[in-house]
């Protein structure tokens, strides 16, 4: 981490020891079995915080000193569909930290918010009961663009010169319950 090193982990009496130094004088010293345990037993980096009485970012600096993953689980949840600003306010550091942090770990990282997933039946059922495009871009809460693109794409209505003209005999296939990508 490019983090300044206020936290060391020295050997002490053939013990491994982490010092964190907030000040001069502000030390406190942990063992890196008490790190492992204060982690596995809440799992939570604002827990160990609370407890420990330090910063989320020495917390994080520790649990890479005593190489602990922290970040595989955040990612997972990114990668779900979590955006990063609700995750690093879950742990309290800022998303941009969060996402140097995924950059450092070599982490793939999704701008922007999450794609909306639609069931076919669910777009048919929409079409069916809307004439227009912008009746069916409200029911999905999508842009009228994108219910234009989704229209078009799973052949549920057709551009004519007079306007848009929706399928009414579409036949729901056996994988109906696909969920469709937006």
């Amino acid at each position: 981490m490019r983090l300044r090193r206020k936290i060391y982990m020295i050997s002490y009496e053939n013990r491994d020891t982490i010092v964190v130094c907030k000040s001069p004088a502000d030390i406190k010293i942990f063992t890196p079995a008490d790190v492992k345990m204060e982690y596995v037993g809440t799992n939570s980096i604002l827990e160990i915080r609370e407890q420990l009485g330090l910063a989320s970012i020495y917390i994080i600096q520790m649990l890479d000193l005593v190489q602990i993953d922290f970040l595989t689980p955040l990612h997972n949840r990114h990668q779900r569909g979590e955006n990063c600003v609700d995750l690093a306010r879950r742990i309290g550091i800022s998303s941009k930290k969060l996402r140097q942090l995924f950059a450092e770990k070599s982490l793939p990282v999704n701008r922007g918010r999450p794609r909306r997933r639609f069931s076919q039946r669910e777009l048919i059922e929409a079409a069916m009961a809307n004439k227009t495009v912008r009746s069916f871009a409200n029911r999905l809460g999508v842009r009228w663009a994108t219910a234009r693109m989704l229209l078009m794409q799973y052949s549920l209505a057709t551009h004519t010169k007079c306007g848009w003209l929706f399928e009414t005999n579409t036949v729901l296939s056996r994988r109906s319950t696909d969920e469709l990508l937006v």
